[in-house]
């Protein structure tokens, strides 16, 4: 397993199978009802990608148990099995049980609590309290308004983030207008930079 760390920046890192053999990390697999991750996606090579692509090959990926990844350093991990050896993927590279890939979940439509459409998801918090993560130009603007310089990231436990797979759409717990109003009374105007505000069962 592994400390905290994006899925961002774990893409970024080196895989290595217990052969040694390089490992390409495409995708995270999360539990569609905890919204927990499970499994790394792990992707073929560059010319098997390609011709998955063109549909000249079945697009089957390998899935890698988080408790099978093992740090090695700040920058390799290990997969303790070969990559053959791995469970796969359906022909359309899907899950054969339920779950959802974190890159099918950021084209999810995203909607608050008054309907309003203005987060987007692009990236996830990997921890034993995991948490999604959003930004918003809309909030940018606002909060620019109120005399703030940074950008902002917002960070929803997955415990309070609802998503609804049938419908692809993900339901945020906080409106648009609440999230200005609790930024206002949190977090201090800077003139630029960023800052993270957080989000879940305990301040929702």
């Amino acid at each position: 397993m592994f400390s905290k760390i994006r899925f961002s920046v774990l893409k970024r890192r080196n895989f290595l199978d217990l052969n040694n053999v390089e490992a390409s990390i495409e995708d995270l697999l999360l539990d569609i009802s905890t919204k927990r991750p499970t499994h790394l996606v792990v992707g073929a090579g560059f010319y098997e990608e390609f011709l998955e692509d063109i549909a000249e090959k079945d697009d089957i990926d390998e899935l890698a148990e988080l408790s099978i990844i093992l740090e090695i350093d700040a920058i390799t991990y290990r997969i303790n099995d070969n990559i053959d050896n791995l469970e796969k993927t359906d022909n359309n590279g899907q899950p054969n049980f339920p779950a959802i890939k974190f890159q099918d979940l950021i084209k999810f439509e995203i909607v608050d609590e008054n309907n309003d459409r203005k987060q987007e998801l692009f990236d996830y918090e990997i921890s034993d309290d995991p948490y999604f993560i959003f930004n918003s130009y809309d909030l940018d603007n606002q909060m620019r308004v109120h005399g703030y310089g940074q950008r902002f990231e917002i960070y929803y436990s997955t415990s309070i983030i609802k998503i609804d797979k049938e419908n692809k759409k993900i339901l945020l717990p906080v409106s648009f207008e609440n999230l200005v109003e609790r930024i206002t009374k949190d977090i201090e105007p800077k003139m630029r930079g960023k800052s993270y505000y957080i989000i879940n069962s305990e301040n929702i």
